[in-house]
């Protein structure tokens, strides 16, 4: 059970309050085939791949051990196959095999006025636009 602070849940109450959502919202997701999506860590690694400059893959692969992610990501695509990066997108993200959790039907009935997410991933808009009425 959370202890919630009294003034956060008037501020929810009054649409004042909005919620950031990142990788871990997303990885509480779950495909048709028992999977969920990858970490960052998972992605990065994967998508680091996609570099052929050996010496350049090292710098970032560093990068990844580093946790220094959007650093990490940034490297990968600009060096990295554009095609291929966007490929590698499609395939770990936007499936639309992965059905919204829990936890995305707990944060549609706050009913925020706003919820922000940089998630590749298109989970919880496509849970938001299919409950929607």
């Amino acid at each position: 059970m959370i202890d919630w602070p009294k003034s956060l849940i008037r501020e929810i109450g009054r649409r004042r309050a909005f919620v950031f959502l990142g990788a871990g919202v997303s990885s509480s997701a779950i495909h048709v085939d028992g999977d969920s999506p990858q970490t960052w860590g998972e992605f990065l690694s994967a998508a680091s791949e996609l570099i052929t400059d050996i010496a350049f893959k090292k710098e970032v692969t560093e990068l990844i051990a580093r946790k220094n992610y959007l650093l990490a990501l940034q490297a990968i695509k600009d060096h990295a196959n554009p095609a291929e990066y966007d490929n590698l997108i499609n395939k770990s993200f936007n499936n639309p095999n992965f059905k919204a959790s829990p936890l995305h039907e707990s944060i549609l009935d706050l009913d925020l006025a706003i919820v922000v997410t940089t998630n590749f991933d298109k989970i919880y808009e496509n849970y938001c636009q299919h409950t929607s009425t």
